[in-house]
């Protein structure tokens, strides 16, 4: 073999990588022109040129191996730009199409061939970094391409050797810096946690009430480098599946129940028409309002695009007229809905069989009288962590003390709050001591994390003894104590608004991927 042998297959492959990117930009494009005909009526799709770009991939084919090598590598270096140039041009216009339409368009017009839904996705991960809209486009066709229906009609994940074939085609597109092994682990154990939760929600509401899809897609959108790889892409996959088969199961249920209910107001309707009780201005407006909704909600159900919101916007419009109608029945609809009436209502029932209503209370410590700065398993980081945002004078929007704490700005906040106590001094609530309890036992979760990765990386041991592992048995019970309490404070604040949901929810996962991280090396190392 001579020494331009290597050289020459070099080339060959660099060419196909380029002609390929060439074919997906063409494909995209064509995908863009079909939304904008079908989905976005009135407007154009970008004015580009492909034929130019055509010629010169034809040339660098017909002249490679003829030209000198640098000449056929400088002119697939000069395509390769003006192909990055289109594919930025491509991008901005595909920012004018919502997740929500993409989906739309696939089920309007039917598009089921594989290799043009391939074609489509790798447009996608020729970026370098990807918008959330663009996430959830990709985990839209990954879907679509990683799951096959199954037997009853449910998706069902395509086999192992399919799914690396899929991965193989996408991830080899452009070399990027693989994410660590451990983060990788984490992001698959949290994908796991939250298809627990997924699990036990029994009733339509707690998709809801729990966030839990939210919860699924946020952990998607903050991946980082470790969304790019295969372990990651499986588990996505089957948290979409399972996703999907919950959903469908709730709302058939669900959509039983309001259809029946929306039947029985439509038909008092005809029997209030000359009483003037019912029907005043307020009264009318309601009834409009439940019949906009409802139309709504129809459409949306013959498109399978049925969201959450939707239900709960029609359960909304549908309770107010029923508790107009029939206080009775509207206590009985609201049953099990997230509505403050059904809420309060459930609250006494479990009272009265004995339960134990939830403890936590955003404006106490009830629920939270754990003291990570009292606990000998702590209080040295808790000591560690006063210091260091003890330096921090002010409340900022996004204080980063040193001790490498890399603190959220409530978390900062919140410990502030517990270290200066006093007259003047801002007093801490539940939800201070329930943040800064979590920064504290985070972080030290972190330090067994590294202690243990110390011990399986240098010492190259494969177990440890009951004495090295129980400090880190008692993290891992403690955190399992503190994410019950998130839970709590995440349905306390749900009438809050979004910031202190989001603070909470945020704080969370980064406790849950300490969590995910740290018990994995706990139980390769034989902790029981």
């Amino acid at each position: 073999m001579t020494s331009t042998a290597p050289e020459s297959e070099a080339i060959s492959q660099a060419y196909a990588r380029l002609s390929a990117k060439f074919k997906a930009l063409w494909t995209f494009h064509q995908f863009l022109q079909g939304v904008h005909r079908t989905s976005l009526r009135g407007s154009t799709g970008p004015a580009v040129s492909f034929a130019p770009l055509y010629e010169q991939i034809k040339r660098i084919k017909e002249t490679k191996g003829v030209e000198p090598a640098a000449d056929t590598r400088a002119a697939m270096a000069s395509l390769d730009v003006q192909l990055d140039a289109l594919h930025a041009t491509l991008s901005e216009d595909d920012r004018q199409i919502s997740p929500s339409t993409m989906r739309l368009f696939f089920e309007r017009v039917k598009a089921g061939d594989e290799e043009l839904l391939l074609s489509i996705l790798k447009f996608y991960y020729y970026a370098n970094t990807l918008s959330p809209d663009e996430m959830d486009k990709v985990d839209l066709l990954l879907t679509r391409l990683g799951t096959a229906p199954g037997k009853g009609g449910e998706p069902e994940l395509r086999p192992p050797a399919e799914l690396q074939k899929l991965s193989d085609a996408l991830l080899s597109l452009m070399e990027r810096p693989r994410a660590d092994a451990a983060e990788v682990q984490s992001v698959v154990s949290l994908l796991e946690i939250l298809r627990r939760d997924l699990e036990a929600c029994e009733r339509f509401e707690d998709l809801s009430n729990r966030k839990t899809l939210e919860n699924i897609r946020t952990l998607k959108h903050r991946m980082g480098k470790a969304f790019y790889e295969a372990e990651v892409m499986h588990a996505i996959l089957s948290s979409n599946v399972a996703v999907k088969k919950k959903f469908q199961l709730l709302y058939k249920v669900e959509e039983k129940r309001i259809l029946t209910a929306s039947r029985e107001v439509l038909e008092k309707e005809k029997d209030l028409e000359h009483d003037a009780r019912f029907m005043s201005p307020g009264f009318r407006e309601d009834l409009e309002r439940f019949r906009k909704d409802k139309d709504e909600f129809e459409k949306a159900s013959r498109r399978r695009g049925v969201r959450p919101r939707d239900v709960k916007r029609l359960k909304d419009s549908l309770h107010r007229l029923l508790a107009r109608l029939d206080p009775a029945a509207a206590d009985e609809f609201d049953v099990g809905s997230d509505s403050t009436a059904g809420s309060s209502r459930r609250k006494k029932e479990a009272v009265s069989k004995g339960a134990t209503p939830p403890p936590f209370r955003r404006d106490t410590g009830a629920g939270t009288a754990w003291r990570a700065e009292t606990d000998r398993l702590t209080s040295e980081t808790a000591r560690k962590l006063f210091s260091s945002v003890d330096l921090v004078r002010s409340d900022p929007p996004g204080g980063t003390p040193e001790y490498g704490t890399r603190l959220e700005g409530w978390e900062v906040r919140s410990a502030l709050r517990i270290l200066r106590k006093g007259k003047d001094a801002e007093p801490a609530g539940g939800m201070d001591r329930l943040f800064f309890n979590a920064a504290v036992l985070r972080q030290k979760m972190d330090e067994e994390a590294h202690k243990l990765r110390d011990l399986v990386g240098e010492v190259g041991d494969s177990s440890a003894s009951e004495h090295t592992l129980a400090p880190t048995g008692k993290c891992l019970a403690r955190a399992r104590e503190i994410d019950g309490l998130f839970r709590e404070a995440l349905v306390a604040v749900e009438s809050e608004g979004i910031e202190p949901w989001n603070h909470l929810t945020r704080s969370r996962f980064r406790h849950l991927r300490a969590f995910a991280g740290l018990w994995l090396l706990f139980d390769a190392l034989g902790g029981k």
